[in-house]
């Protein structure tokens, strides 16, 4: 049984311009995005049937000695995503002849920041009779259920349930724009990325789990366009880019 909540807003303002007497185009956009999510109470129970046992006689999994998270479990969780954004750039048009060529460059920041925050509990017996186990799942865990010789309701204290993770990026690319005649065309550039990540959080035994990363990466694009004639554009296209691991796929947290 479960049910997660998300709410998220995201928001950004941003403007154009022209300078006319330098010729310049500028275009810049901030934004902020955030994402809150909850999931309440999730619960798991399992029911099995043993080996050669009469068709009814289903019986609930419950955990022995400590409690886990496989079955007879309450799951409460929230995370809390903030990501904060801002890019610019600035464009300048040069006519050399009867061809006209661009020049753009600009400049991205983006910082992401999460907290993740769980609290898992588990049902566990010790020595509960037969017919108790046997008790459908709207009835099995009441109140009175709950008592030495029936069941009890543990924490499980693992750190790795929790983590705080940051990401930065620094960007910043040129690109041309170069017409050559009235069949060829080439818009070419590089963006620099540099990216730092950092999270914290521990691992099944309580031990402290720390990454973090600072990376630099340059990245190459060109676009050539042959116009055969108005219907027909011949074009060919190459570009570098890169996937980085999300927060989730860093930290130890299972689920």
């Amino acid at each position: 049984l479960a049910f997660r909540s998300n709410y998220y807003y995201t928001g950004q303002v941003g403007g154009n311009h022209f300078i006319a007497k330098p010729g310049l185009k500028i275009n810049w956009i901030g934004s902020f995005t955030s994402l809150y999510q909850s999931t309440p109470d999730l619960r798991r129970l399992a029911y099995v049937k043993p080996i050669g046992a009469p068709e009814p006689d289903y019986i609930a999994s419950i955990q022995n000695g400590l409690p886990s998270l496989s079955s007879g479990t309450r799951f409460f969780s929230d995370l809390v995503d903030y990501v904060y954004g801002g890019n610019a750039d600035v464009a300048k048009t040069i006519r050399l002849g009867n061809e006209v060529q661009t020049v753009k460059a600009g400049y991205l920041f983006q910082f992401k920041d999460r907290t993740f925050a769980s609290r898992p509990l588990g049902v566990t017996q010790f020595g509960a009779n037969a017919d108790l186990l046997k008790l459908p799942a709207d009835k099995i865990f009441v109140p009175e259920n709950f008592s030495p010789g029936k069941f009890i309701l543990g924490e499980i204290n693992n750190r790795n349930f929790d983590y705080l993770a940051t990401g930065q990026l620094h960007a910043a690319f040129l690109q041309l724009d170069n017409q050559f005649s009235d069949k060829w065309r080439m818009v070419w550039g590089v963006r620099m990325e540099n990216f730092h990540q950092t999270l914290d959080g521990a691992n099944n035994s309580n031990r402290p789990v720390t990454v973090k990363t600072g990376v630099t990466d340059f990245l190459a694009s060109a676009n050539l366009t042959f116009k055969d004639n108005a219907k027909t554009n011949i074009r060919f296209a190459a570009s570098q880019t890169l996937i980085r691991p999300e927060f989730r796929e860093l930290a130890p947290f299972e689920f």
